[in-house]
């Protein structure tokens, strides 16, 4: 679960100078082949930790990106770290964007191996740990910086300079059972706010669409993506706001 409401109001936004010609299509996977954690789809399980799961994904593809494409191509990031360390947001119960990149910038985020998630049961919420669980030393990424995109052209621009997004939008019972195809709300009642990895766009048939990386396992959607109808503000995607992260690159 995602916190919307304060979402637009906790920190300005860098003005991004919008690129003026876009292709028709851009694939952060085919973009940054050497990033494998941007390929990767995770699985929240019974734990409303997709605002974790969008934030430590989208910053660590952002982080090996900056640093060459070498240095986390293949290290997943900890979303456990943030759901059990992260005292601004609110573990399984929900999380604001920008209040965890506010946590980024200051405390930083592990490896995945040092702190593996465990919350997918809906139950476990581990204390945060001094130490890897793994016995290796304990490294810590941080972020310079968070801020606000707004706007499909923000958006597609920020994904061609930096790489993938977090972006929180609305969701209807509809999209829990989509399984193909170009998603727009239709039917169903209002389920709350959600995090997901934006991770480029294209078009279909004359509609063009968002490609987007969800944390409900391999099993739902597109083998765990979905695409998303694009430049209508479906379910506020493009207005709600999205997040980018500059990654501190030594």
């Amino acid at each position: 679960m995602t916190n919307i409401p304060p979402f637009r109001n906790i920190h300005p936004r860098e003005q991004v100078k919008v690129f003026e010609d876009f292709p028709v299509s851009f694939d952060s996977r085919s973009e940054w082949p050497d990033c494998g954690t941007i390929k990767m789809i995770r699985d929240q399980g019974s734990c409303g930790s997709c605002w974790a799961h969008a934030a430590s994904e989208s910053f660590g593809d952002r982080y090996c990106i900056a640093s060459g494409q070498t240095e986390l191509t293949n290290t997943l990031l900890s979303p456990q770290w943030l759901c059990s360390c992260d005292k601004l947001d609110h573990g399984c119960y929900g999380g604001n964007p920008i209040l965890t990149g506010v946590f980024l910038n200051r405390e930083g985020i592990v490896s995945e191996s040092c702190f593996p998630y465990v919350s997918g049961d809906g139950v476990s919420t581990p204390s945060c740990p001094s130490k890897c669980l793994d016995g290796n030393r304990m490294q810590r990424y941080f972020s310079n910086y968070t801020y606000h995109v707004i706007g499909e052209d923000e958006m597609k621009t920020e994904i061609m300079a930096r790489g993938p997004i977090e972006v929180a939008y609305q969701v209807y019972s509809d999209f829990s059972v989509y399984q193909s195809g170009i998603y727009h709300h239709v039917s169903g009642s209002y389920g709350g706010g959600h995090a997901v990895k934006i991770i480029g766009w294209g078009e279909d048939g004359g509609t063009p669409y968002w490609i987007v990386a969800n944390s409900w396992g391999v099993n739902w959607g597109e083998n765990g993506f979905f695409r998303i109808i694009r430049g209508i503000d479906e379910c506020g995607i493009e207005s709600l706001g999205c997040v980018g992260f500059d990654p501190r690159v030594n």
